[in-house]
């Protein structure tokens, strides 16, 4: 009622799917919503997500290239919110699931699904990251070391908001 579209995507999942199938979806997903948006110059999307859904809404502001073959830029975007997301997947426990979404570390695949790979240039949009330093999941230096280098490249504003004891699910 107060004038916002808003798109709850999903995408395949582990293990029959990995990051290479998620950046697909990804892709589509954001060429089908650009279909529902003013093409007026009026477009402003706000990106947010939860543990993978984070990672893949950073990697929807920070692919540049992905961006390109799609014939847009990161202008878009207006911010992002970011919960118990892994985006320095390097900070990452060697487990079988991460392996599962990305192959082998230090892969190409591995780099192309690590959000802070991407971030190589400044990137003016406001974010807010959530972590809970208690977890388990997600390692919380994953989500710091992203917000970090932000604030090196002089990027947006950038708020890195931690939970005391905060766990994944909180």
């Amino acid at each position: 009622d107060l004038g916002y579209e808003v798109f709850l995507p999903s995408y395949r999942r582990i293990p029959l799917y990995n990051s290479i199938d998620l950046r697909e979806d990804l892709s589509l997903t954001l060429s089908k919503v650009m279909e529902f948006l003013p093409d007026d110059g009026s477009r402003k999307i706000i990106l947010g997500g939860i543990s993978a859904g984070a990672n893949l809404a950073a990697l929807l502001l920070h692919d540049r290239q992905a961006l390109e073959q799609l014939g847009l830029d990161d202008r878009i975007f207006q911010g992002m919110m970011l919960f118990g997301a892994p985006l320095d997947l390097s900070k990452m426990a060697d487990t079988f699931v991460l392996r599962l979404y990305t192959g082998q570390r230090g892969s190409e695949q591995f780099k192309a699904a690590s959000p802070i790979e991407h971030l190589q240039q400044p990137s003016p949009q406001p974010v807010l990251c959530v972590h809970g330093d208690r977890d388990g999941f997600v390692n919380y230096r994953s989500a710091k070391a992203y917000c970090q280098k932000r604030q090196q490249l002089n990027c947006g504003p950038t708020l890195f908001h931690t939970i005391p004891q905060g766990t994944h699910l909180d």
